[in-house]
């Protein structure tokens, strides 16, 4: 009989915004894995807002 696991890694941090990791296993062996990212405009419209000077 084989044994199937679900293995959700939620939220991973990242800068532009959030990153979910699904892995699907069966027996030991990765037999599906999804990603999803959510994505965050507003830092880089603050960023584009932002003008560089020289010191």
């Amino acid at each position: 009989m084989a044994t199937q696991k679900e293995l959700n890694i939620s939220p991973v941090g990242r800068v532009e915004g959030d990153l979910d990791v699904k892995v699907y296993m069966e027996d030991g062996v990765v037999t599906r894995a999804h990603t999803q990212a959510a994505m965050f405009g507003a830092l880089k419209k603050s960023c584009r807002a932002k003008t560089h000077r020289r010191v």
